[in-house]
């Protein structure tokens, strides 16, 4: 017969290693059920991500694209415009005139579902009333628009260095709807207009689109760009929303 003596640190250690063989590594970006099946957990991060896509997302769905022609003429412009409500799109001024000459033929292109797609359903529409020197106009619609309007309080205050993003369809974006991300870059007053300056890029046809703050807030409406013929240097223009505001409260007079 044989005699074993145990240890007790001996015994303490093969308890802790039969633990420990028991045990399997825990993800602590997963969630475990208690029948062993694994399912997916979200980190605090990804869903503040995601809320912002999603927000995001939902403006670009508000923004549209406006073709503006004049009886008797060939020429038409166009540009990007927003729904502020079931009948009525905001724009920019020079979007519907030509030469002094308002647009009297106007098609509002709505942004397709798949904003990966060009726009597919349209609604036809009128100028209601502008405001030429801030470059800002409404366009009434002759039927109800499909989609949800964007809410523009004129309460956010863009601060020189803040992160924006502008969405329009500028005519470089093959016609499907386009975001521009960059920082404000300052301020200008032209002709007693306040101007936002950015480096984002605004090109030809982002007229008369959102410009978007960090928190998804409507700072403005992309309007123009500064651009040195020496240096090639670039400068996108905004209007502010308290503009747009203003002019919002008088096509409900």
């Amino acid at each position: 017969m044989y005699s074993v003596k145990f240890n007790i640190k001996n015994i303490y250690l093969v308890i802790v290693i039969f633990m420990f063989m028991q045990c399997e590594t825990y993800d602590y970006d997963k969630s475990y059920s208690k029948g062993g099946k694994q399912s997916r957990r979200d980190t605090q991060s990804e869903i503040i991500s995601k809320r912002a896509t999603s927000n995001i997302d939902q403006a670009a769905q508000s923004v549209v694209q406006v073709v503006a022609s004049y009886v008797n003429e060939t020429y038409a412009s166009s540009g990007s415009g927003s729904i502020i409500d079931q009948y009525h799109i905001l724009t920019n001024f020079h979007v519907i005139n030509n030469s002094g000459k308002i647009s009297n033929e106007i098609i509002v292109w709505l942004a397709n579902p798949d904003l990966t797609q060009p726009p597919v359903q349209y609604v036809n529409g009128i100028v209601q009333v502008y405001d030429e020197s801030a470059d800002l106009a409404i366009i009434k619609t002759q039927t109800r628009i499909p989609r949800n309007h964007l809410e523009i309080t004129g309460e956010s205050s863009p601060k020189a260095g803040g992160q924006i993003t502008i969405i329009g369809f500028p005519s470089l974006g093959s016609n499907t709807i386009t975001f521009s991300q960059g920082i404000v870059s300052g301020f200008m007053n032209v002709n007693g207009v306040d101007l936002i300056k950015t480096d984002c890029e605004v090109n030809r046809g982002n007229s008369g689109g959102i410009a978007v703050d960090e928190n998804n807030q409507i700072i403005g409406v992309p309007t123009a760009v500064n651009i040195d013929a020496d240096t090639g240097g670039r400068l996108g223009l905004i209007v502010p929303a308290k503009y747009c505001v203003r002019l919002i409260h008088k096509s409900q007079e």
